[in-house]
């Protein structure tokens, strides 16, 4: 099961996360300089090469330094974009409920097909924006040091949480309210388009920080393919992982938006059934561990 795994999620960095990140990048430096995505794919590739391949080390620590204070610049701004158009609230809400479940155009009998379609796309969406039941967030969970599984179990919630109902809605409220979702701008830079839409300013300081998400993103959707081919061939010849990683990171660049989230859905949809199953095996030991970390007499509360 565990090899099955494996490789599902090897297409899956390769197709899928580093495709989506890295045509993000392309599609937000287009967007805010002109630069064609060919230019950004030459420099990204060089610029995930430096840190995956290990040339310069300090870079990726800086990124990792840099990523939280752009996280809660995000945030903020993306809180006042929200505050000045306040008025427009109620017709975005509205707007979310009827999309998701009014008759869909052209589709006989559509009730059931718009639901179905809607609980796709949130699941799809929402699968990818916090990995949740993907089984790739353990892959970093499992190293860090702790006194109890479960404690950092606790802080896998909380990241999803804070993900997906948090960072996300912020930023659909944003671009609903700001009315950019009509203009037909690629998913990639509508964020961009919206804050810019309260100051000019917005949209640089948003870009930035959304191509400084993608660009740290990139190197651990290759650490965990790399652990999991270690698992399987070993460390050596897992090594050869990188310059095959680079390559789809160029193609992600150049591919078209449509097709990059196609690939990842079905790769995504095959990923996760081994996954689930390998959790309801470990469910008992999971419950036995929960039930320790919480009762009092271990003290791991205080």
């Amino acid at each position: 099961m565990a090899g099955i795994y494996i490789w599902i999620l090897l297409i899956l960095q390769n197709c899928g996360g580093n495709l989506i990140q890295s045509n993000a990048v392309a599609g937000i430096v287009q967007n805010l300089t002109g630069i064609s995505p060919l230019i950004t794919s030459i420099i990204l590739v060089i610029a995930v090469g430096i840190v995956i391949i290990g040339w310069v080390k300090r870079l990726g620590a800086f990124a990792e330094k840099l990523v939280p204070f752009m996280s809660s610049l995000y945030i903020l701004c993306g809180i006042i974009v929200i505050v000045v158009n306040f008025r427009n609230l109620p017709s975005v809400f509205a707007s979310i409920f009827q999309s998701a479940f009014n008759l869909k155009a052209g589709v006989a009998g559509a009730v059931g097909y718009s639901i179905r379609e809607a609980m796709r796309f949130g699941v799809a969406r929402g699968l990818y924006s916090n990995e949740a039941g993907e089984g790739t967030a353990p892959v970093l969970h499992a190293s860090a040091i702790t006194d109890h599984p479960v404690r950092q179990a606790l802080y896998g919630v909380t990241e999803v949480a804070i993900d997906t109902i948090f960072i996300c809605t912020i930023t659909a409220v944003a671009i609903l309210s700001t009315g950019v979702i009509s203009t037909g701008k690629p998913a990639s830079v509508l964020t961009s388009i919206a804050f810019g839409q309260v100051h000019p300013t917005f949209q640089y300081i948003v870009g930035i920080s959304m191509i400084l998400f993608a660009y740290s993103t990139i190197p651990a959707e290759w650490y965990f393919g790399t652990i999991g081919l270690t698992y399987l061939v070993g460390a050596k010849k897992a090594a050869s992982f990188k310059y095959i990683f680079v390559c789809f990171t160029f193609l992600g660049c150049i591919s078209r938006l449509p097709l990059v989230w196609y690939i990842q859905d079905c790769i995504l949809g095959l990923l996760i059934i081994p996954n689930l199953i390998a959790i309801l095996c470990l469910s008992p030991k999971v419950f036995k561990l929960t039930e320790e970390f919480f009762n009092p007499k271990n003290h791991y509360m205080e």
